[in-house]
């Protein structure tokens, strides 16, 4: 889960570091962490809830909330909207479902008036995911052909060993994609604000996009794991 802390914190460095370096530029994203112990647990319980509360604080029309630890928090969406790259340094995560409220393809144009600071807001937001499915996109990439030219696993494993500091990750593996996103846009990402007709067309596409979506994930899971068939 993601959250902006509003007071920041040191960056953690990414290439095998531990802890924070005062010296370090301060980045305002918090990724908070939480395992199936914490869902066992009234305290734990909590912890998520107020957590989950704090990431959906929308600046302006939410007050911040306080969390431990951490201080003042909003919306985590300001700094890390869809926080793909978590999951590229992770060492356990094998799919990530990616809800977007917003098309793949932009061919809007270059709005103006107030349209115009919507559409940089939404830049901003959507910039960043770009980025990390571009990344995780060519990482999957490079292990196909890694598995192509290399064959044996054991080998395989070692080249990629050696590549762990260099490439500043805990974790290099195939990452699975699945994508939810509306096949046209429905207005900005704020149009639904002062309209229950663009909230409720936004909710109907998004649970047809998700069962395509699934649909064809499901598929294509069947489709890998079946057993071979003998004519």
């Amino acid at each position: 889960m993601i959250v902006t802390a509003l007071a920041g914190h040191a960056a953690r460095p990414r290439r095998g570091g531990v802890g924070a370096d005062p010296s370090a530029p301060t980045t305002f994203e918090q990724v908070l962490r939480f395992g199936a112990h914490d869902l066992d647990a009234t305290e734990g319980q909590a912890r998520v809830a107020d957590a989950a509360a704090a990431s959906a604080c929308f600046p302006v029309l939410f007050v911040p909330r306080e969390l431990p630890g951490i201080g003042l928090c909003v919306d985590g969406g300001i700094v890390n909207n869809t926080p793909v790259s978590e999951a590229l340094s992770g060492t356990s995560v094998e799919t990530v479902f990616v809800i977007a409220a917003q098309p793949a393809s932009y061919h809007g144009g270059v709005p103006s008036g107030s349209d115009y600071l919507v559409h940089l807001i939404e830049l901003l937001i959507h910039e960043r995911l770009c980025r990390d499915l571009r990344e995780a996109e060519a990482v999957n990439h490079w292990l196909r052909e890694l598995e192509r030219l290399v064959p044996d696993p054991h080998q395989r494993d070692r080249v990629i060993e050696a590549l762990y500091p260099a490439h500043g990750r805990r974790a290099l593996r195939p990452l699975e994609l699945v994508q939810i996103r509306p096949a046209a846009s429905l207005g900005s990402v704020f149009a639904g604000f002062g309209s229950r007709r663009v909230r409720d067309e936004y909710l109907a596409e998004g649970a047809r996009e998700a069962s395509r979506a699934l649909d064809l994930w499901e598929s294509r899971r069947q489709a890998t794991t079946a057993p071979d068939q003998v004519a």
